[in-house]
């Protein structure tokens, strides 16, 4: 069965109260709301790392929205089991009348009662910014050339994610980490992003790292 095993909804027609989400109070704040964004290169672990740390953080008793914003689509795969609609998707079906959504017509249920909202998203490297707080070093055997470029930059790492195959195993099986049969692997990565979940809820020092050109990061990362 292909992964894409949630259809999208036949919404033209129906008049939902989308009018009182859309059009919202500019000076509404959400409070007690924490947000915390996820970025990296293509194919780097990005929808992995987001999803398992929405679970880290449900596991924490928080109330978690986990928002993907890419154009593939997948970054709550693992939470809800399969490729849900994207917001663009559903708004097709109303010929873009934003007001006649309502929340449940694009918000998803996944793991551990996670709600899960897929965007759609620009094209890769356009529209996203936000304050770094420190970057995890994913499926690696050994942090020693992270930690050197954080060094020279500025930057932190917050997290090890260790190069163990049960990983690529849950998103084979659509599954979060939390929900792998338990090993020492998994007991190993489980924790990993708790304490994740745990630092990025306290709070981390504010960081501006210098960037580095290309030539400069072959220099340092280059092996003779």
């Amino acid at each position: 069965m292909a992964p894409l095993d949630k259809t999208i909804p036949r919404l033209s027609g129906l008049d939902g109260e989308g009018s009182v989400q859309v059009h919202q109070d500019p000076d509404m704040k959400i409070e007690g709301a924490k947000v915390f964004s996820v970025y990296g290169k293509g194919g780097i672990g990005k929808s992995t790392t987001s999803s398992n740390l929405s679970a880290a953080f449900s596991k924490l008793g928080k109330r978690v929205l986990q928002i993907g914003c890419d154009p593939k689509h997948d970054s709550t795969f693992t939470l809800t089991g399969s490729l849900v609609p994207t917001v663009i998707d559903i708004l097709k079906e109303v010929d873009f009348h934003a007001e006649e959504l309502r929340p449940e017509d694009f918000v998803f249920e996944g793991f551990n009662g996670v709600k899960c909202v897929e965007a759609g998203g620009p094209p890769a490297g356009t529209g996203c910014g936000g304050r770094l707080a420190g970057c995890v070093a994913n499926r690696s055997k050994e942090t020693n050339e992270v930690d050197r470029y954080c060094d020279v930059v500025g930057f932190n790492r917050i997290a090890h994610m260790p190069d163990v195959d049960v990983i690529r195993r849950s998103r084979l099986k659509k599954k979060t980490l939390f929900e792998m049969d338990m090993d020492e692997d998994v007991a190993i990565v489980q924790a990993e992003y708790i304490k994740l979940a745990e630092t990025l809820w306290n709070g981390t020092e504010p960081l501006a790292p210098a960037p580095l050109e290309d030539r400069d990061i072959f220099e340092l990362l280059g092996f003779d």
